[in-house]
């Protein structure tokens, strides 16, 4: 299994070493273009002299940005990624236009954090004000939490609490106090 570890060109000025501690890996660093086809290796080093390119289709485990929790990804599913005038937009952004939900922080100065990873679409909302997306963003949680309720193994499909006790989800209002 070959194990690569891809960061957007921009953010590797200078070459990465491998990781330490893992053996047998071959790190590789890509410079991600606007074409989805290609992708241009920048640098390599080979920790394992036996890795070979024939195992190029093998599991690839890629780390992509300054991500707080690794991500594991297809390199596939990574060149999947729409692009728009030349910059990668993100992994949300494939759900554009019609189940998208606009990334509150790609159009502010710092940017997303996440980048390409991010679950939310970077393509430009210019038509959403700033209260519509905060509407659309409220939505979206209530029906997750509704979700999360319905699923099994949710928080509503625990077994029978104590006897008289509020369904979840409900609170219980007392007239007497």
């Amino acid at each position: 299994m070959i194990k690569l570890e891809v960061v957007p060109y921009e953010m590797s000025q200078a070459p990465t070493p491998p990781s330490p501690g893992i053996e047998g890996t071959v790190v590789r660093v890509f410079d991600l273009c606007a074409d989805a086809d290609s992708v241009n290796e920048t640098s390599s080093w080979d920790a394992d002299s036996e890795s070979s390119a024939s195992e190029a289709d093998s599991d690839v485990i890629v780390r992509l940005g300054p991500s707080r929790k690794p991500q594991q990804l297809t390199l596939s599913t990574l060149l999947s990624v729409p692009r728009a005038d030349g910059r990668v937009m993100s992994l949300g952004s494939a759900r554009h236009p019609e189940e998208c939900v606009a990334c509150k922080f790609h159009s502010t100065a710092r940017g997303c954090f996440e980048g390409p990873l991010c679950s939310d679409c970077h393509f430009p909302h210019s038509e959403l004000t700033y209260s519509m997306r905060r509407k659309l963003c409220r939505r979206r949680d209530r029906l997750r939490a509704r979700a999360l309720l319905l699923a099994p193994g949710g928080p509503g499909a625990r077994g029978a609490g104590a006897e008289g006790a509020a369904p979840a989800g409900r609170g219980v209002i007392s007239e007497d106090g």
